[in-house]
């Protein structure tokens, strides 16, 4: 019994500590505005999350820069975890952001 009770909390260590090495994913809302978010688990700093968000954003945009179309979001969430000795609880984080691509000539434009 406690080597399937050590077995199966070990999976969960590991299954969150692999939550981050999740990419950030996108999701277009309209033509060139995408809503990130990045997935971290409760060792993730608010740091790395912002990096992968941001890597994110410059690969949706391609070779365009991209301004923020929103607040950043940085929100603390709490999971249960049934296992053969009874519930788990485990946090993780997600930061989400809404950026715009923008062409070169856009972002130097003056703005009225």
């Amino acid at each position: 019994m406690f080597k399937r009770t050590s077995f199966a909390f070990g999976l969960v260590v590991l299954g969150t500590g692999c939550a981050q090495w999740l990419p950030a994913a996108s999701h277009e809302i309209e033509p060139g505005v995408f809503k990130i978010t990045a997935t971290g688990n409760s060792f993730a700093s608010t740091d790395d999350l912002r990096k992968k968000v941001e890597k994110k954003a410059a690969k949706v945009c391609g070779d365009q820069a991209y301004k923020k179309a929103s607040k950043d979001k940085y929100q603390s969430h709490k999971q249960r975890t049934y296992t053969d000795s009874g519930y788990q609880t485990s946090h993780y984080f997600t930061y989400t952001t809404t950026v715009e691509c923008v062409s070169t000539a856009q972002e130097q434009a003056p703005t009225a």
